[in-house]
């Protein structure tokens, strides 16, 4: 097959707005700009997702899994898949690897999966014998975010010969080096001269938000003037709310809700942090580096692939909220040390984690398969 024929067809879930599905947005826009690809793509929920796949003029199929089952929408599969006629399908989880697999099988389509995070991979007896399937019969490259990522899908039954690194990568465009909103500044900072102490997650347990909070609850014994941004939605909300009340420092704690302007509210911080139990590289994190602040990120999956303690971010260890604090009390009062690590950050962000390099292999992938 010519290079200048190839045809991949995305498929991803699409029930929720976060990171993964933040960064397939920006690499299908980079991709349908190669004028020897032609890209459509299948969601499995109408959403945000498929609203920007939309906007973006994508060829796009939603194949409700709220309306459809598991046979219904493998035949729904098959159908778009006899129209488009894609060489390569490329799939974004579990459930789209193993209903894409079965269907490539069927039409002797090439099946590249991304592992967005660790996912399925480690969880219950169920998930794993259909990752395992995946894995073993399904797949003919696998795209770990992470060196991690990728030592964790060998250690469960992954084959090295199949997978290969490509690291997230942002777009990054010159609305994310301007300079915060003056009016979401306002509207969100009470305090004036507050330092802001931000973080961006869907509020659920491996986003470690509650660490964030036992920080913030230790900085507040020493400094006043902390505003502390918990940027996000999800269902630990009225816990981690009631949690702030408990500690008594509701006062200094916003919670902004899902904000589809992130970047805007990343602006707003004087430190970004990342309190993550687990992450693979997190688009959030890029975000932060290109908009140059000074970054606290936990050691955990991919994040030391992208950030060098002391270098371009402070590493803590992973639950450690009385290290969080000091580190963050660090920053606060040198600011010398914030502009020097946001220098870095923004530096090797340009030379590594472009979204126009992770476009640039996965293409080249693609072109391995034919």
């Amino acid at each position: 097959m010519s290079v200048k024929q190839i045809k991949v067809c995305h498929i991803i879930t699409g029930d929720i707005w976060g990171g993964a599905e933040s960064q397939v947005i920006s690499l299908l826009r980079s991709l349908k700009m190669e004028d020897y690809l032609t890209v459509s793509v299948v969601v499995f929920n109408h959403g945000i997702l498929a609203d920007k796949l939309i906007k973006e003029g994508l060829n796009i199929e939603i194949i409700d899994e709220a309306t459809n089952n598991m046979i219904k929408m493998l035949l729904r599969i098959f159908v778009v898949a006899k129209r488009e006629k894609p060489f390569i399908f490329h799939c974004h989880g579990y459930k789209e690897t193993f209903l894409g697999g079965i269907v490539s099988k069927l039409l002797g389509i090439k099946l590249v999966r991304t592992h967005h995070g660790k996912g399925m991979l480690e969880t219950d007896y169920f998930h794993k014998i259909i990752e395992w399937v995946n894995t073993k019969f399904l797949t003919n490259k696998e795209i770990a975010v992470s060196n991690e990522l990728k030592t964790v899908i060998k250690q469960n039954g992954g084959n090295n010969k199949k997978i290969s690194v490509i690291h997230n990568g942002l777009e990054c465009r010159p609305d994310l080096e301007t300079k915060c909103d003056a009016d979401i500044y306002k509207k969100l900072i009470k305090q004036r001269n507050s330092i802001v102490i931000g973080t961006v997650g869907r509020l659920v347990p491996v986003k470690g938000q509650k660490y964030f909070l036992d920080a913030a609850s230790i900085i507040l014994k020493s400094k006043e003037n902390i505003t502390f941004l918990i940027l996000g939605d999800g269902p630990l909300m009225d816990e981690l709310k009631k949690y702030a009340r408990d500690k008594n420092i509701e006062n200094n704690i916003i919670f902004t809700g899902f904000r589809d302007n992130v970047h805007e509210y990343i602006k707003v911080m004087d430190i970004f942090v990342l309190p993550s139990l687990h992450e693979g590289v997190p688009l959030a994190l890029l975000e932060a580096m290109c908009m140059k602040k000074a970054i606290i990120a936990t050691d955990v999956g991919g994040i030391s692939e992208v950030i060098t303690h002391n270098v371009e971010g402070l590493l803590v260890k992973p639950a450690d909220s009385i290290m969080l604090a000091k580190s963050a009390t660090r920053l606060i009062e040198d600011s010398k040390i914030r502009m020097r690590l946001s220098r870095n950050a923004y530096k090797k962000l340009k030379n590594n984690f472009t979204i126009e390099k992770a476009a640039l292999l996965t293409i080249n992938e693609y072109k391995k398969l034919c």
